[in-house]
């Protein structure tokens, strides 16, 4: 019987669950502070992998909300852009671990493990907002 070694990533990806679901809870226009901190978490944890994130703001039932973006320029195909993205927001009255702090805590793994590993592509880290 074959048995699968523990995943290495996955309690970072449970802290991230944790944080978004758990901790902030759910992040919406109505609950506009946690969309917020959901926002400066995931800003914060891109600039822990050493990229230099920026944020794409608009508003939104009269509140500014933003995209969160993260970059790793392509090497010799720069012009070509992966984009890897998942929304933070949440369903009211839903805390949203499985829609989407699962998606985000992806998201923020794959930007850590691409950290200063040059690729030839430009890939893209995008944490979209207001899916929901």
């Amino acid at each position: 019987m074959d048995i699968e070694a523990p995943n290495p990533e996955a309690p970072r990806l449970l802290a991230h669950v944790e944080m978004l679901a758990g901790t902030i809870g759910e992040r919406n226009v109505w609950r506009y502070e946690a969309l917020r901190r959901a926002a400066d978490y995931i800003d914060e944890e891109f600039t822990r992998h050493g990229y230099e994130p920026h944020r794409q703001t608009y508003e939104v039932s009269r509140v500014p909300v933003s995209n969160v973006e993260a970059a790793l320029p392509g090497t010799t195909r720069a012009a070509e852009i992966v984009l890897l993205g998942a929304h933070f927001d949440t369903v009211s009255g839903c805390p949203g671990a499985n829609d989407n702090g699962t998606g985000v805590a992806a998201l923020l793994e794959l930007s850590r493990r691409f950290a200063g590993r040059p690729q030839p592509r430009t890939i893209r880290f995008v944490a979209f907002v207001n899916e929901e």
